[in-house]
């Protein structure tokens, strides 16, 4: 993927995410709200899955025709890649949640598990009208979510999400982590941090709590920081 590629698609995983946000201005993501569909959404929905279907087979390692692939054969090659099953995104926005997006697409023995928001995705891209209960808020804020895990875990994206100020260092040297803290993700933190979410690169994952998250361990990132100040 050249560079450009990378920079369009950061620039689009923004735009999607800033029609969500918008949206989110009038209804907000809770538990009475999160399951109900909305016609705004489905264009929402519908162009993030489209993306990430994109990024995985624009970088997909598979030898066959990346044309035929689809989640079945994306699943255990990314899982093995990135560990998005693991992933925890903080979702800045109260009530405050963490979320698992990938959690248990990839069953113990390497193959892809229904994936509720996708298999919805498939179902609303074939038959928009029949389908579309599946616009839900939760839908379409976990396929958000699950790009934006995509694109922090990947190198590719690396140089466009820093000119887009989407990654955040701490105190490490940019040059050094753009070298090490994915082929080292061992020894040091950097935070991918967006207006809806926060997603850690390398050596921590957040917890499953929101408030056990502490900022100082994940580069202390500029919006995450302020979300969880104390009261």
């Amino acid at each position: 993927m050249v560079e450009a590629e990378a920079d369009l698609i950061v620039e689009w995983y923004l735009e999607v995410e800033t029609r969500l946000r918008h949206f989110l201005e009038s209804i907000p993501y809770r538990h009475d709200t999160r399951d109900l569909p909305f016609v705004p959404l489905a264009s929402i929905f519908l162009d993030t899955c489209s993306i990430l279907d994109g990024v995985f087979r624009a970088l997909s390692s598979r030898q066959e025709d990346r044309s035929q692939l689809t989640i079945a054969e994306f699943a255990p090659e990314y899982e093995a890649r990135l560990g998005l099953g693991q992933r925890r995104s903080l979702f800045l926005r109260f009530p405050s949640a963490v979320l698992r997006p990938f959690k248990d697409w990839v069953s113990a023995v390497g193959t892809y598990q229904k994936l509720s928001w996708w298999s919805d995705h498939n179902d609303l891209k074939h038959d928009r009208v029949a389908a579309s209960a599946r616009a839900t808020l939760a839908n379409c804020t976990s396929s958000v979510c699950a790009l934006q895990q995509v694109l922090s875990q990947l190198p590719q994206f690396f140089q466009a999400s820093t000119r887009h100020g989407l990654l955040h260092f701490g105190t490490l040297n940019v040059a050094w982590a753009r070298d090490n803290i994915y082929d080292t993700p061992g020894h040091q933190t950097i935070l991918f941090e967006s207006q809806l979410f926060a997603t850690p690169i390398g050596a921590r994952c957040f917890p499953d709590a929101a408030d056990a998250i502490d900022p100082i361990s994940y580069g202390n990132g500029e919006r995450l920081w302020r979300f969880m100040l104390p009261a």
